[in-house]
């Protein structure tokens, strides 16, 4: 037998290792697979988000195959919610000039979500298989709850059901992404959710808007947006190229006076010539209308914005309303759009 064991010691010692080996890799695996890989599947995904990287959070993402699920789609968001840079740029190219935000800081406030890590109890996640020695258990996120500065909720991941309400002959983008509409009315069934660009055209204008979409069935009525402004070209906004949209250059104003209807092509009743609109210098208006012997009153405010004048109408013959209109400021210091011409006369 001590013959036996000196003679094949080495090969009996590289067998015992062999085995060895195989036993530890064995309960090495075992252990990992039940007690490790769940969980670090689920630390990952915290990872990616926690370090913003992301391009590997989209792959767990629970999405429709649709395109406005792509990946592309999904970096307008987070880049429009994460980048404060890239806030204050869209602040600069489209709101700088207009009253809507008190400054910068109260615009990139609203918008930006990129404060302070998440725990695993924001995510909603989803769970599908088990982890066992052959197959592994997969996760994939239904969404992210998240807050901006000023404490507004937001909701990274698919929402269901989003119509968007616009005019006749109206069209409209979600970050880059043409909205199919029918009868006025523009569905997409799901969608990121999340901060998203707008562009609405209308008419002979292209409106630009930034809007948080983070809950299913929601219903956008496009005219009512607070924040809808005017975008000096006519032309198709790429999603990578919204900077290029307007001529920051265009800072046409009107003086204050009183301005006389003097053309109109509405298909609906047009009103009478001697209608007119009294702009005042401290940013309020009023418009008498004249429809034959009917007389109603409009009292607004209004902003310039690149080449445009925007006026929302807060009250008609002394009722509460909420009714918004644009017109484009000409070289000749008067103002139309597809339905209206107004030249001042005093």
């Amino acid at each position: 037998m001590n013959r036996f064991l000196r003679k094949n010691g080495l090969t009996i010692t590289i067998i015992i290792s062999l085995i060895f080996i195989v036993v530890v890799s064995i309960s090495s695996y075992i252990i990992y697979v039940f007690g490790f890989y769940n969980k670090l599947q689920d630390n990952k995904v915290l990872e990616y988000y926690n370090t913003y990287n992301f391009d590997e959070l989209y792959y767990y993402m629970d999405i429709e195959k649709n395109e406005y699920m792509s990946k592309k789609v999904f970096q307008s968001v987070v880049n429009t919610m994460y980048n404060k840079l890239e806030l204050q740029q869209i602040y600069k190219d489209y709101y700088i000039d207009s009253d809507i935000y008190k400054d910068m800081d109260s615009f990139v406030s609203e918008f930006y979500y990129g404060y302070g890590e998440k725990s695993k109890d924001n995510f909603e996640l989803k769970y599908s298989g088990k982890t066992t020695l052959f197959t592994r258990r997969k996760l994939l996120i239904k969404g992210i709850k998240v807050k901006s500065a000023l404490e507004k909720n937001s909701y990274l991941g698919r929402v269901n059901n989003v119509t968007f309400n616009v005019e006749n002959n109206a069209s409209i983008k979600i970050d880059g992404v043409a909205v199919n509409c029918e009868n006025n009315v523009c569905v997409i069934d799901s969608l990121f959710g999340g901060v998203h660009k707008i562009e609405y055209t209308s008419g002979e204008f292209i409106y630009f808007s930034i809007y948080n979409i983070y809950k299913d069935n929601t219903i956008i009525n496009i005219n009512n947006l607070s924040n809808l402004i005017s975008v000096n070209k006519k032309v198709s906004i790429a999603t990578d190229d919204f900077d290029n949209a307007i001529d920051n250059s265009n800072n046409k104003t009107l003086d204050a006076g009183l301005y006389a209807l003097v053309d109109c092509k509405s298909k609906e009743i047009c009103p009478s010539n001697n209608s007119y609109m009294s702009i005042n210098v401290d940013g309020t208006l009023t418009y008498t209308r004249y429809y034959g012997s009917t007389v109603n009153n409009y009292t607004g405010t209004y902003t310039f914005n690149n080449g445009f004048i925007n006026i929302i109408f807060n009250k008609v013959d002394n009722q509460s309303s909420v009714e918004k209109v644009t017109f484009k400021i000409n070289d000749d210091g008067s103002f139309s759009n597809d339905y209206y011409r107004f030249v001042r006369k005093a």
